[in-house]
């Protein structure tokens, strides 16, 4: 279970607001990312209620100009498709320099999902690329989304009304991260080699 920031990112019925872009050209350290996640919800659907996500996005780690490296989402390359009660359409994910710990989300009007990463958005290995470990449910802002994958736990005579935060039903992700660019490793280190010259 990680805790959310409020301020950071919202999810409304028209979708996703985050940070503006700011890097949009492919640079040092950049990603092609594709994967696939699942979340198995309660069994009302002839059998359980599935929602399936691939996603296939531009992922960049960007020089903050002191050890770390920042999240950037290369606008303009997010895909987004998905099958399932939560709707096949109107996915969207973060796009620009992103802020925020240990997960990654995309979502729809019916609710929100987070990729779980290991770490956080920063790094000092940029030339390892991003990796989820798991996906997990935290909204729902329809009542097919609250009936279909609410759990009895947090709507236990099945009449809640959505929006519903913090439910936290874990999935799975199967993801790939293809580097796009030529910078090696070997550069960074001499570069911040000479920073702690400086």
């Amino acid at each position: 279970m990680f805790t959310r920031i409020l301020g950071v990112l919202f999810f409304s019925v028209v979708g996703l607001t985050a940070v503006p872009a700011q890097a949009t050209s492919i640079g040092p350290y950049t990603y092609t990312v594709d994967g696939q996640l699942s979340i198995v919800g309660n069994d009302v659907c002839g059998g359980p209620c599935i929602e399936t996500v691939h996603f296939d996005f531009r992922f960049q780690w960007v020089d903050t100009g002191s050890i770390v490296f920042q999240i950037n989402i290369i606008p303009g390359f997010t895909e987004i498709t998905a099958s399932g009660p939560m709707g096949e359409t109107g996915w969207r994910t973060v796009e620009g320099l992103f802020y925020s710990p240990y997960y990654f989300p995309m979502g729809n009007s019916s609710g929100e999902i987070d990729l779980d990463m290991p770490d956080n958005t920063f790094t000092v290995t940029p030339w390892i690329g991003p990796t989820f470990y798991a996906s997990e449910l935290y909204s729902c802002f329809t009542q097919v989304c609250v009936t279909d994958f609410v759990g009895s736990s947090q709507n236990p005579d099945g009449s809640g009304v959505p929006p519903f935060y913090g439910i936290f039903l874990g999935g799975t992700v199967q993801s790939t991260a293809q580097r796009i660019d030529a910078v090696p490793e070997a550069l960074w280190q001499w570069k911040q080699r000479g920073r702690a010259l400086a």
